[in-house]
């Protein structure tokens, strides 16, 4: 475009603002209606203004004029900023207004708008995933099979398959189900660039069900790796899909340190990965869960060397350490602060270039491992491993550790208990 057509566009956008503010001193509800929606979608946002505009609306509007002010309302409530307070009761209330009142077109969107407030939750309304999917579903129904309407019922379809892929109070985990939503949103969401964020999202939420599989879907590495990298293709340059970004470039680590069908095992990819994942995390503390796994991942990198990274004992005790701050003292990340914990005591118990050897601290780190490994079944590997170490550190006796036989004992005795049948552990079971 030309300064000149851009100046032309910019009278043209001149007279119809003026124009409208004309019809609006008198009342006109549509002209005010359509200010309204330039403040909530135009460059120039102010949704205090738009309130007023449309609340302006409520002694002269019919019933189809007063439907479209009420679900601009419920938006501007539920996106909340611009001069309005977010307020999802009142968002809420404003939706359910413009169900009672509007046509299909505006029915529909009101369903969905009610389904992304259960969905999320927030100011004044609970979380809901039962009545979430049940907007949702209302919705899609009434929007029928018209393309205007593809896009939104691409996010819906989205949001649904999210409600399955995670369930909640009153929806079953379906992963087929999950998978068969994001299938369908992605085409759904056309070839548009401006969906491109969503279609990310999309792909890489297809990822995860393939990389963990459950009800309806085989696991799938090969699978999972082509979509996380589609994903992370589509969400692109912008700053605000950094964190996903992350989070995807994470789960590319998992699956080139895990390997599997398809996908061979490849620690220097893996790396790679981590540490794009940790600058795109940034320094937001919300994402330190996220940057503290991918540190101690690096940590078990370095800890064992493999295709392409060599083996580097003091750069895992770094990584170990610093994952374990990021990590926190949230519960929900104590399985992968034992291991790290147990792999420090190892770090500590053999020590290496860079480590010196120290029973005492490797017996600290064992111990504290095994109380972050609780209870679960899952972990009575690590913890039998842990156990039988810690027998080992008693039996000899060393820096800081007085022997103790009558200990050793009794954690070996516990480590044999932990480790149980399985075949892969005859050999430490031996040496014990």
């Amino acid at each position: 475009m030309t300064f000149a057509e851009k100046l032309q566009e910019r009278k043209q956008s001149t007279i119809r603002l003026t124009e409208l503010l004309g019809k609006a001193i008198t009342g006109d509800v549509e002209a005010l209606i359509t200010l309204a929606g330039d403040y909530i979608d135009g460059v120039n946002k102010d949704y205090k203004a738009a309130k007023e505009y449309l609340e302006a609306t409520y002694s002269k509007a019919d019933i189809p004029q007063l439907a479209k002010a009420k679900i601009r309302l419920g938006l501007i409530y539920y996106l909340g900023g611009y001069g309005v307070i977010k307020n999802y009761s009142t968002a809420a209330t404003h939706f359910k207004d413009a169900d009672l009142l509007g046509n299909s077109d505006i029915k529909a969107k009101a369903k969905c708008h009610l389904g992304d407030i259960y969905h999320d939750g927030g100011p004044g309304v609970a979380k809901n995933v039962s009545e979430a999917k049940k907007c949702y579903e209302e919705g899609l129904g009434l929007l029928g099979d018209h393309q205007r309407h593809h896009t939104l019922k691409g996010k819906v379809k989205c949001y649904l398959g999210n409600i399955y892929r995670l369930g909640g109070p009153g929806v079953a985990e379906n992963y087929s189900q999950a998978k068969k939503c994001y299938e369908e949103a992605f085409v759904l969401l056309g070839d548009s660039q401006k969906n491109n964020t969503l279609k990310g999202q999309v792909k890489c939420y297809l990822g995860n069900i393939y990389w963990f599989g459950g009800t309806g879907v085989a696991k799938n590495v090969s699978e999972a790796k082509k979509c996380y990298e589609e994903s992370f293709d589509l969400l692109g340059d912008h700053q605000e899909n950094n964190t996903l970004k992350g989070q995807v470039k994470c789960n590319l680590g998992i699956i080139y340190w895990f390997g599997g069908p398809g996908v061979a095992k490849n620690y220097s990819q893996a790396k790679k990965c981590y540490e794009e994942a940790f600058v795109l995390l940034g320094d937001s503390q919300g994402n330190n869960a996220l940057k503290g796994q991918a540190k101690c991942y690096l940590g078990i990198i370095y800890r064992r060397g493999g295709t392409g990274v060599a083996k580097n004992v003091s750069e895992a005790k770094k990584y170990y350490e610093e994952g374990l701050v990021l990590l926190g003292d949230s519960q929900e990340n104590n399985t992968l602060k034992g291991q790290v914990k147990c792999h420090l005591g190892d770090i500590y118990r053999l020590g290496g270039t860079g480590v010196i050897k120290d029973f005492r601290e490797a017996k600290k780190c064992f111990e504290e491992g095994l109380v972050l490994l609780g209870d679960s079944q899952e972990n009575s590997t690590l913890k039998g491993q842990a156990k039988c170490h810690l027998g080992n550190i008693y039996r000899r006796g060393g820096t800081g550790v007085a022997k103790n036989y009558s200990q050793a004992k009794k954690c070996y005795e516990e480590g044999l208990v932990l480790l149980g049948d399985h075949q892969r552990h005859h050999t430490l079971k031996n040496q014990v």
